[in-house]
């Protein structure tokens, strides 16, 4: 990952990064409403989501097996007993006046996730604690500045990662954390984590001190950066803004702020709210539970793999970046890649074939590689028709995207696997054949080499039936006429 950027040697950034994640359970978090984000506004919503009184919460029981997931992989203390609470504030898409989360007694405190950059470098991020809340409605702008509110989300159980902000040094290292938080956490099968859809969400907390001063800086929150890119350019720009500031003599204010990608500017939202401000007190409508051995090996027979020690392998592979963001965006990626493997196909023409034609198709087809469903024998066959120059590129591409539109393929595909292709040393025979019968046309090559090639290409083809390999055969061509020159 480039980063050009460069820091002021006179001052000393720290970042803060807060991760909140929806969790892919089929009901919110304390209601029976259904969690799904593309229904019709406003249908997915129950009184327990509008806060009516009198209305008490009901605890989903896989929110907490997935936070456990997420408390585990993320290495944390994992408590034996878990609480809820409220966090008390007043914004219009909190119904109920507070939201439901975690403050006394967290799922998981003091973890530790370990990154790694594209050089093999890793460093610790501590974790200070991972706690289960609600989420809040959506915010829509309407026409003539009109705003309103989509219920539907209210409630959907998320996932808060908070981590210490004494870990990271450079914005590589804040993009390196929540690019592979968000692939162990897809991985484990929590979260689809999607910045763009706003399913996984990312806060940074920025503060700058001259080298000089011991004291932490004011600390800005820079709030739902909603893309890889755009947290960059908002942590660029906001760091900029900060250090003219302190050199001005200015004032740095503690506030929330968002990144404006038309401007390319952090734009102030509201004063930042102190911890005392939102008056935390226990959730009383919901008792203390126990996470008892019994539970916890339920929970554990999920089998998590861990992304880390598959990036680590991979970049001790020498993979490229792009090579490995693939590979980790879904497990259905992952495993392909291995069936591919396993088939006795060369890495380099897999790596070529995933991140080139196969997420071509997907970017031209605007597929979710989580939604990924093709079997992994048919894509071994169909590469592997490609290797032995049996199918063009061209013909591979069709093939993907006619299996992505779920067109039969089968007699096709028999087709090319049945068909023989001529030998290299039959190839060559024809082609100095061909030359021999067409003299004038060959000494023509110098000056016009496509169009000889073209002709020579278009009579094999003609005494084979359509058997010749015209890659190789171009090949062919081009050799014959560099060693008789």
């Amino acid at each position: 990952m480039k980063n050009n950027f460069i820091i002021d040697d006179n001052y000393i950034i720290t970042f803060g990064v807060e991760i909140h994640a929806q969790l892919k359970t089929k009901t919110k978090a304390f209601s029976p409403s259904k969690n799904d984000l593309n229904a019709k506004e406003n249908t997915n919503i129950n009184a327990i989501d509008l806060g009516y009184p009198g209305e008490k919460p009901l605890v989903n029981k896989k929110m907490i097996e997935f936070g456990y997931r997420i408390a585990k992989v993320l290495n944390t203390k994992i408590a034996k007993q878990i609480s809820f609470d409220r966090k008390n504030y007043h914004y219009p898409d909190l119904a109920k006046g507070f939201q439901i989360t975690q403050y006394y007694q967290p799922i998981g405190v003091k973890g530790k996730f370990t990154i790694i950059d594209q050089k093999g470098n890793k460093k610790d991020i501590v974790i200070s604690d991972v706690h289960l809340e609600e989420d809040t409605a959506k915010k829509i702008d309407l026409n003539n500045g009109f705003v309103g509110y989509d219920f539907n989300r209210a409630g959907i159980p998320l996932i808060e990662i908070v981590s210490d902000h004494k870990n990271f040094k450079t914005i590589e290292d804040v993009l390196n954390y929540v690019k592979q938080i968000a692939n162990q956490l897809i991985f484990i099968e929590v979260n689809d984590g999607k910045l763009f859809k706003g399913s996984f969400r990312v806060d940074v907390n920025i503060s700058i001190r001259n080298k000089n001063d011991k004291k932490l800086g004011t600390r800005v929150e820079l709030k739902n950066l909603n893309s890889f890119n755009n947290i960059k350019l908002a942590l660029e720009t906001e760091i900029s803004d900060q250090i003219v500031k302190i050199k001005n003599g200015e004032k740095v204010l503690k506030v929330t702020k968002k990144f404006d990608e038309k401007s390319g500017k952090t734009i102030f939202i509201r004063k930042k709210t102190s911890l005392k401000e939102y008056n935390y007190i226990p959730e009383y409508n919901i008792p203390i539970i126990n996470l008892d051995k019994k539970s916890l090996d339920k929970f554990d027979q999920f089998k998590i793999i861990d992304t880390q020690l598959l990036r680590k392998k991979f970049i001790d592979k020498k993979y490229l970046e792009n090579e490995i963001d693939f590979i980790l965006s879904s497990p259905k990626i992952y495993n392909l890649y291995q069936d591919l493997l396993n088939s006795k196909i060369d890495e380099k023409k897999i790596l070529s074939f995933l991140t080139t034609n196969l997420q071509g198709q997907f970017n031209l087809l605007k597929i979710d590689p989580l939604e990924f469903k093709l079997e992994s024998k048919i894509i071994s066959q169909i590469l592997k028709l490609h290797i032995e120059n049996k199918i063009t590129t061209t013909k591979l591409n069709q093939f993907i995207n006619n299996l992505f539109l779920n067109k039969d393929i089968t007699k096709e595909l028999f087709f090319f696997q049945k068909q023989i292709q001529f030998s290299e040393k039959e190839l060559e025979k024809l082609i100095v054949d061909i030359i021999n019968n067409n003299q004038e046309l060959a000494d023509q090559y110098t000056n016009r080499p496509e169009r000889v090639e073209k002709f020579i290409i278009g009579q094999l083809m003609k005494i084979s039936k359509g058997k010749a390999n015209p890659k190789l055969a171009t090949k062919l061509i081009k050799d014959y006429f560099l060693k008789n020159e």
